[in-house]
Parts: C-alpha cells; structure tokens; sequence
C-alpha cells in the first residue's frame, strides 16, 4: 500500500514576440494505490511453480489549478480524479539456491483506466480547452523477476526487476534493497 501527498510548484514561462511573462502556481497531488496477489505453488525443497492471480488498484486526485502573474495568459482549471484498477493472470517460477532464492513470474494484465484529462482555460475566456494525458494500451504482460540471499548475521540483500510491456506503453522498475531482520 502507498499513500503520497505532494505539493507541486510550476513555473510556466511565456514568451511570444514582444510579450514576456511568467505564470506560478501550486497543485496539490494526491495518490494512492494498493496491491495484492495470491498464488499457490507446487514443487519440493528446491523448486516450485503454479499460477497467480493478482489486483493492484491506483486512485490519484489533482487539486484545483490557479495561475498568478501572467495577466490574461494565466491558466486555471478545476481539479481531476483518475482511479484504475488492473487484473493479472500468470504462473510463477521459484528455485532455491544456497541461502536464498531466483524467481520468475509472468501474467497477463488487463488495463481498465479512465482517460486522465483536465480542463483548463485562460483568464477572461469564454470557455475551457480539455488537455489530455496519453492513452494506454488495453492490456499487456507483466514479468518480474525477483532474488534474496541471507549474507549473515541476520542480514539480506534482495533485488527486483519488472516490466509491464504493451502496445503504446511501457513501464520498467527495479529494486536493491539491503535488510536486516530484528
């Protein structure tokens, strides 16, 4: 589970022809996602596979949006909200090795996502222009690829690689971390 909360400040410079002005503002960010998986493996002491379900769910909110200093080139635009949630389908892979482990997982995942946009307008302006972020792919797969190994007295050094790979999108991520368990 992840929860953040930030307060961006953007600085918009505009210069066109003999006009020169800088727009400032400050948008609140609010995410917040979750995940889970379940498995159930079959296998010894050394070596271990099965399938895996898993869910993961993000809900992100973008606070109002109110420039200041740039006159009638200021933009302004109520806030937003976009929450999606994802399904996977797969297997898994697990082999012990020594005092720790390699692991491989792969599923599929659906992507049922709300297309992100806001509505922004100029100061003065009759109506509002809607700006939106890119659109995904539908679904892709999801592989991972995960290792720990004891190095002594009660301390771990673990790491993970995984990418989401789709039509128009993609997604890479990785860890080291080292621990030590109380």
């Amino acid at each position: 589970m992840v929860y953040a909360d930030a307060d961006a400040a953007v600085t918009r410079q505009i210069a066109f022809g003999s006009i020169a002005r800088s727009a400032l503002s400050s948008v609140d960010l609010r995410t917040t996602a979750a995940s889970a998986e379940a498995r159930y493996g079959i296998g010894n002491d050394k070596m271990a596979a099965g399938p895996l379900v898993s869910i993961d769910y993000v809900s992100t909110r973008l606070g109002r949006i109110a420039e200041t200093g740039a006159d009638a080139l200021n933009l302004s635009g109520a806030g937003k909200r976009d929450n999606w949630t994802r399904i996977g389908v797969g297997g898994f892979a697990r082999r012990s090795i020594g005092t720790g482990f390699a692991e491989l997982s792969a599923r599929y995942v659906d992507r049922n996502r709300l297309i992100t946009s806001v509505d922004l307008a100029m100061a003065g302006a009759p109506a509002a222009h809607t700006v939106r972020a890119a659109q995904g792919s539908s679904g892709g797969a999801r592989i991972d690829a995960r290792t720990e190994f004891a190095i002594g007295k009660n301390w771990a050094i673990s790491g993970n690689l995984g990418a989401a790979i789709a039509t128009r999108e993609g997604q890479f991520d990785g860890n080291i971390r080292l621990s030590y368990r109380f």
